[in-house]
């Protein structure tokens, strides 16, 4: 997020309380980096730059399998997934980034529909804490570890669409 006209609202407020309303007022991009710039004086734009720089390496980096399933074991151990419809368990097999830019991981899972997206955004943030996308955004996709059907989940949103029509494309 860049603040332009910085110089015109500094003597009114403070960086940090201005990002504590950003924050508030934008729930779902909490993890995104806030530079407070004036186009006009040029200050603060190189810093910016070079957000934007660390950004586009966050995105295009793709981390091993090894290194996804260690996290993803991590974030296991510290919360299970919710049991869905009927009381059954949710079993996550094992994760795989499919793609960069944002960067994409498909968790290969015993039954797709029941993962909620209150456990995908906790599991989105606990890779953000462990991998290096802490300020990008994240997008799981949950597959039926046999391959018949894809769902993904978008943390902040309430429904889980499913992609079943898509699979010849992913």
């Amino acid at each position: 997020l860049v603040i332009n006209k910085w110089d015109l609202a500094a003597p009114l407020t403070t960086t940090g309380d201005f990002a504590d309303y950003l924050t508030e007022q934008l729930p779902g991009l909490e993890y995104a980096p806030i530079s407070f710039i004036s186009a006009i004086d040029t200050r603060n734009t190189k810093a910016a730059l070079d957000v934007a720089r660390s950004l586009f390496k966050q995105a295009n980096t793709r981390v091993g399998t090894g290194e996804l399933n260690r996290a993803l074991e991590y974030a296991l151990k510290e919360s299970n997934p919710p049991s869905g419809a009927a009381g059954r368990f949710i079993r996550i097999y094992y994760a795989t980034q499919v793609a960069v830019d944002p960067p994409t991981i498909t968790l290969f899972v015993n039954n797709p529909q029941n993962v909620t997206t209150d456990y995908a955004r906790f599991l989105v943030n606990r890779f953000r804490e462990i991998l290096p996308f802490s300020e990008v955004p994240i997008r799981l996709i949950f597959r039926r570890s046999a391959g018949q059907e894809a769902t993904e989940a978008v943390p902040g949103r309430r429904s889980i669409r499913s992609t079943r029509g898509a699979q010849g494309r992913q």
